[in-house]
């Protein structure tokens, strides 16, 4: 079901106007080194947004960007425009998951501001399938942005 008629059989049941339809496409990569992790969030996420957590700190991007170089990284999610890459550090390797927001499975797509300490809100956007038993779930969730905080 394309999530445009999936809007329209929900009628009144939820507002639609907080759900839109889009699409997501999402990929994993791995890497064994943490030279590798290093050059990829330097060179390909060079000028995104987001927070890398590291041994000696979080560092928060785009703003402490000239320090985000100490320590071994921990975890981290950035994101450029439509796409956010959301790094962990798991047993023996780094899993770096690339979510394209605009390609790939039909879906829904909501978002969630959740309050952090010290930088406001983060707004992360949901995606959501309908799938053949009915039971909708989220199938990625992508860091967007940090916000203020809002009444």
């Amino acid at each position: 079901m394309k999530p445009e008629d999936i809007l329209k059989s929900l009628g009144g049941a939820v507002d639609a106007g907080v759900y839109r339809a889009t699409a997501v496409e999402v990929t994993h990569e791995d890497y064994t080194s943490a030279v590798e992790v290093n050059t990829r969030i330097l060179r390909d996420w060079a000028g995104a947004e987001g927070w890398i957590a590291r041994q000696s700190k979080v560092f928060i991007l785009p703003r402490e960007a000239d320090g985000p170089t100490e320590g071994a990284v921990l975890e981290a999610e950035l994101t450029l425009g439509t796409k956010t890459m959301q790094l962990r550090r798991l047993t023996g390797k780094w899993r770096a998951t690339l979510i394209t927001e605009g390609v790939g499975e039909p879906c829904l797509a909501d978002d969630l501001r959740v309050v952090t300490v010290g930088q406001g809100v983060a707004i992360y956007r949901r995606f959501w399938v309908l799938p053949d038993d009915g039971a909708a779930e989220v199938t990625a969730c992508r860091f967007v942005k940090f916000d203020e905080v809002t009444p």
